[in-house]
């Protein structure tokens, strides 16, 4: 079934690209939709709300606003690793998810540049990596999720009870 897959999807020709890009801006986004479920979960748990609360709560929330909640939290908790799970989130917050994610993508064989308009009052810029300095940025992103999502102490079970909760909620 795998190899059936895989030779119905056709490649994509993206000349004019570094090579390995698309891989890792895949990797980029991959974690950002693994970990936002564990994101979610911790802001429910610091809070004391049960499953269905922590989904109505977060549901409407952007990223960027959930992440800030879950470190005043988190300073707040008595967890014992507290201070490098702040750490981890940290480094995400300085992952430029948002310019990445809702950018233009301009490149050429060797760099990548993410053109972004800001929300709010106007202004735009330039996020430009050599392909070489954002796999290492990747692989910052995934190292600090992987460090979070080990220290705190949740089970796997107990994120995945957390998301199939909201499965349940559609159906009351």
């Amino acid at each position: 079934m795998a190899e059936e897959a895989k030779k119905s999807v056709p490649k994509i020709d993206t000349p004019g690209f570094p090579a390995g890009f698309h891989e890792l801006l895949g990797q980029f986004h991959c974690i950002w939709l693994m970990f936002d479920v564990t994101l979610d979960y911790s802001i429910g748990h610091f809070l004391g709300i049960d499953r269905e609360e922590t989904h109505i709560l977060v549901s409407g929330l952007e990223f960027g606003r959930k992440l800030r909640l879950l470190v005043e939290l988190l300073k707040r908790s008595d967890h014992p690793k507290k201070d490098l799970l702040v750490e981890c989130i940290g480094k995400l917050q300085a992952a430029k998810r948002d310019y990445i994610t809702h950018s233009y993508i301009a490149s050429n064989t060797t760099n990548v540049s993410f053109i972004y308009r800001s929300r709010g009052e106007f202004k735009s810029g330039r996020l430009e990596f050599h392909i070489d300095e954002f796999a290492a940025h990747v692989a910052g992103v995934v190292l600090a999720t992987q460090l979070y999502q080990r220290n705190l102490g949740a089970s796997g079970e107990e994120i995945d009870a957390f998301a199939i909760a909201v499965l349940n909620m559609s159906k009351s």
